[in-house]
């Protein structure tokens, strides 16, 4: 990957944090659900290489692996992109 992924879990889970829930942009700013999004999706990517916050109690850090592309839990993509290789295409060219 193009980014140091140990630091970037570090960063999400000591600064990115608001003492009374979620995530924000830097620590100087306010939380919002779009940096909270944005944090846990970067937070997931990071933790795809086996490299487990080696802070804190790592069972508490770990969330579920997200598509990088999708941004949903890779279990539901599997499960949108098996459906959807079972439907019949549709052309209506009329």
């Amino acid at each position: 990957l193009l980014f140091d992924q140990g630091m970037l879990q570090r960063y999400v889970l000591l600064c990115a944090q608001n003492v009374t829930g979620g995530l924000r942009d830097k620590p100087s700013a306010r939380r919002d659900f779009y940096h909270s999004c944005y944090n846990i999706s970067g937070l997931s990517v990071a933790q795809q290489v086996d490299s487990l916050p080696d802070f804190g109690h790592p069972s508490e850090s770990v969330v579920h692996e997200t598509h990088p592309v999708y941004n949903l839990r890779t279990e539901r993509v599997r499960k949108m992109l098996t459906h959807w290789q079972t439907q019949p295409i549709i052309l209506d060219l009329s």
